[in-house]
């Protein structure tokens, strides 16, 4: 049992060194460490050994465990630091152009309208002056020579 134990401690560790990515690790921690993996398989045999060997097998199972998970550890570590260098290769990205601006607000829509009709006039000759929007009596009315009473 303990050449088998080593077998598929090496198996293990191939195999966490030629994943390539968080996915295929997932995969390894199934096959090895999960609840129906290979390690707890060798749990459930350690019933059957006479309990002289059970002391030996025990101590490399539980090695062979924590070395897998130390590996798979490191691998998750070195493929989330790895996640981002060949990222000039294949995506484009310039941190040096600017951003997009978002536009704010809108026109009234009676302003859209003001601008719709003065276009409407010009269009057929008009002219469009601005001036105050309230003006006073005098220009109103006396200015025109319009009387009070």
């Amino acid at each position: 049992m303990l050449d088998t134990v080593h077998a598929t401690r090496e198996e293990a560790l191939q195999s966490i060194a030629a994943a390539q990515s968080e996915t295929d690790l997932k995969n390894v921690h199934s096959t090895y460490l999960s609840k129906k993996g290979l390690i707890k398989a060798f749990f459930g045999q350690m019933s059957k050994l006479p309990p002289d060997e059970k002391k030996q097998v025990a101590q490399v199972v539980n090695t062979t465990r924590a070395a897998i998970e130390t590996a798979m550890k490191e691998r998750e570590a070195t493929l989330k630091a790895n996640r981002f260098a060949d990222i000039d290769q294949s995506e484009w990205l310039d941190v040096t152009a600017p951003g997009k601006t978002q536009t704010r607000g809108h026109l009234h829509p009676l302003t859209q309208i003001q601008y719709e009709i003065e276009d409407i006039f010009r269009s057929m000759g008009f002219q469009v002056f601005d001036g105050p929007q309230l003006e006073d009596d005098y220009h109103n009315f006396e200015a025109l020579n319009i009387p009070q009473d």
